[in-house]
């Protein structure tokens, strides 16, 4: 046999032996009712047909802290081998919830997260906290919405019809320890905002952000809309808000106020998803670019009827503890 066929047949051999890419699917953590029932999980493989895991019965219970028992807008990442989640622990309180697990099904012991350091104002809430790993930093950062008393009482009337007067704040860990102190992500527009979402955009070399307007139709609110900050994440990158997208004012579910949503890119486009609440039903629309979005909500299919204020992310399928069964 020649020299160029034996390298060859060696390249073939080599090629045989490389392990075949890993299979990745989308997971939706979601909750029920008002939290008080634990994490619930669905999954995908084409992002428009989610199917239940457990049964439709929680992955994880609420830890039973004092005032602090429910596990509300559940947000997971899949980074080196673990999941990351953090969840409201409740309406009211200075505290978001976090825990790990290498499988989805045994959990670290969950710890209470205060942002904000004793001996400095506290909030009167902490709602929606989401997780996203900075590979540019090298850490963990969690984004998430406050109301502070000074900002509550500052007159700038942009109170909300539940009373608040969020902004959005962000703090960076590497260990899930030490957490830096927060700061505000978005520039301050005196407009109260809330359910931020963060995802890297490899194609435009940025970060971009979903977000919901929480103040009135009236105001131009209830409705999401994108902001963009370049690689280095620092207090108020976030700006170059866009026009609304989805909900009110936008040409997408104009009809219905929104909230709750997620962003994740998938087989080169952009998925997109949200919660609309009063019209009880989980929706989706996609896009190529961040601008022309196409709304697919028809065919959207969930595991329950009502899955409530999710987050759709990617991880691998081997490293999913749960059996996943067919489609249905």
């Amino acid at each position: 046999m020649s020299r160029f066929l034996v390298s060859i047949a060696a390249a073939a051999l080599c090629l045989q032996a490389l392990p075949a890419p890993a299979e990745e699917v989308l997971l939706l953590p979601y909750f029920d009712s008002n939290g008080e029932n634990g994490v619930f999980l669905a999954w995908s493989a084409d992002g428009v047909s989610f199917s239940p895991v457990n049964e439709r019965r929680p992955i994880f219970k609420p830890p039973q802290w004092r005032g602090q028992n429910l596990t509300r807008d559940p947000s997971i990442i899949w980074h080196d081998g673990r999941f990351h989640m953090v969840w409201t622990s409740h309406w009211t309180g200075r505290w978001f919830g976090y825990a790990s697990s290498p499988d989805l099904k045994d959990w670290s012991k969950p710890q209470q997260v205060q942002p904000f350091p004793d001996g400095e104002e506290q909030p009167k809430n902490i709602w929606a906290p989401e997780i996203f790993h900075d590979h540019i930093a090298g850490d963990f950062k969690i984004v998430w919405s406050s109301t502070l008393p000074s900002e509550l009482s500052d007159d700038d009337h942009s109170v909300d019809s539940h009373g608040h007067d969020h902004r959005m704040y962000y703090t960076a860990t590497k260990d899930f320890r030490s957490f830096s102190p927060p700061e505000p992500i978005t520039v301050d527009r005196d407009k109260s905002v809330i359910d931020a979402y963060v995802a890297w955009d490899q194609q435009g070399e940025r970060w971009v952000m979903v977000y919901k307007n929480e103040y009135p139709i009236a105001d131009g609110g209830k409705n999401l809309v994108l902001a963009f900050s370049p690689p280095k994440i620092s207090p108020r990158s976030f700006t170059s808000t866009t026009e609304p997208i989805v909900g009110p004012g936008a040409p997408i579910a104009p009809e219905a106020m929104v909230e709750g949503p997620s962003l994740v890119r998938w087989q080169d486009r952009w998925l997109l998803y949200w919660d609309s609440y009063i019209l009880r039903h989980y929706a989706m629309a996609s896009s190529t670019d961040l601008e022309q979005w196409q709304d697919h909500t028809r065919e959207l299919k969930m595991p329950v009827e009502r899955p409530r204020h999710g987050t759709v992310f990617a991880a691998e399928r081997s490293a999913i503890g749960w059996p996943l069964p067919p489609g249905e």
